[in-house]
């Protein structure tokens, strides 16, 4: 059995995270067709695309970055989702960049969540072979998932606006700039 895997998202920074991991699943999970989400934001009727596009779907992936796990458009998607697929099929927010504090009191807290870890991302290869009956091709797809993680941290690491993104902090002073060092 093969389906569809949902990937929500939310602006520039979502999309590109949504795209990597797509990617990913797909070289995983070759049977699983990777669908994206629309622009909630964009889509002046989300109210009737973002159920349709949830159709089929036998899994979802919330992606959220940083500061997006207070947004109220995540909660809409990560809901919209839980509504679609019930508590049979899984919903994964998966985090980048999300402190614990900013995720625990809110929707997002209600679910496992995943993170870009060896451990978490072998957990959702596992759920999702199994949501999608190919549980028997599991050593295959953790074959590959091992072939191919070092290579999606690579990836994300190209993710705009997460914490691995280099910065400077300087010191402005009326004579002079000076580099702070980073702690």
């Amino acid at each position: 059995m093969s389906g569809r895997l949902y990937i929500a998202w939310l602006d520039p920074c979502g999309a590109t995270f949504r795209d990597v991991l797509g990617k990913w699943v797909g070289d995983v999970l070759p049977a699983v067709e990777v669908a994206h989400a629309p622009d909630v934001r964009a889509d002046a009727p989300w109210q009737t695309t973002l159920p349709k596009s949830l159709q089929g779907a036998e899994a979802a992936l919330v992606c959220v970055i940083g500061e997006q796990a207070a947004s109220p458009w995540i909660h809409l998607q990560l809901g919209a989702c839980f509504r679609a697929l019930g508590t049979e099929k899984p919903v994964v927010p998966m985090l980048l960049d999300v402190p614990d504090a900013s995720f625990a009191s809110s929707p997002l807290g209600l679910f496992q969540v995943g993170r870009p870890t060896k451990e978490d991302l072998r957990r959702l290869v596992r759920g999702l072979a199994a949501a999608y009956g190919i549980a028997n091709a599991g050593p295959a797809a953790l074959e590959r998932f091992e072939s191919t993680f070092d290579e999606l941290l690579s990836d994300l690491d190209s993710v705009p606006g997460t914490a691995a993104a280099s910065f400077q902090v300087v010191l402005v002073l009326p004579d002079r700039v000076l580099p702070v060092p980073n702690s």
